[in-house]
């Protein structure tokens, strides 16, 4: 996504617009539709521009409890400061891209490919209480009542030691 020094100088504020997925090189993630919408504000700062805004990102997600698709949509917040001085970038902070007076536009799509694949969840669930798939015949637990009489007759010993090491107060 490309910026002009112009516009930036301008101002503006909720300013949509629709980043094309291709253009992020996230293949590998499951983004739903082929634009992701973006809100964007900018304010002047001294040595540079700040931009503010929201980031739309749908995702066909299969849930690692129960095994389902699901849609999940997520608005992520996010604020990127343009700055002039490459001394400002001193300590690696993805937050700045350096945009010196010298150049007349700024590519904040690294930016944005890095935001998408931050915030792609570690633990996909299709709801906090998914109850998963029974272990012993594989009924999903959110759709049916589970009638294994398995899990009430086998126990798993491996964590005795442990727990009777607790119950003592150790």
């Amino acid at each position: 996504m490309r910026l002009y020094r112009s516009e930036l100088a301008l101002g503006f504020k909720e300013k949509y617009f629709e980043i094309p997925v291709a253009s992020l090189e996230v293949e590998d993630l499951p983004l739903l539709g082929e634009q992701i919408p973006c809100s964007l504000t900018v304010h002047t700062i001294p040595r540079g521009y700040k931009l503010t805004g929201v980031v739309k990102l749908s995702y066909q997600e299969v849930c690692d409890r129960c095994l389902e698709p699901y849609t999940s949509v997520q608005e992520i917040p996010f604020t990127l400061l343009l700055v002039d001085k490459q001394e400002f970038l001193e300590g690696e902070n993805p937050e700045m891209i350096w945009f010196p007076e010298s150049e007349q536009m700024v590519d904040i799509g690294p930016y944005f490919h890095d935001l998408v694949y931050l915030e792609e969840p570690l633990k996909r669930l299709c709801n906090e209480e998914c109850k998963g798939l029974c272990s012993y015949c594989g009924t999903n637990l959110n759709i049916a009542t589970c009638k294994c009489d398995v899990r009430a007759t086998e126990t798993d010993t491996r964590w005795d030691s442990l727990k009777m090491t607790l119950s003592q107060g150790a």
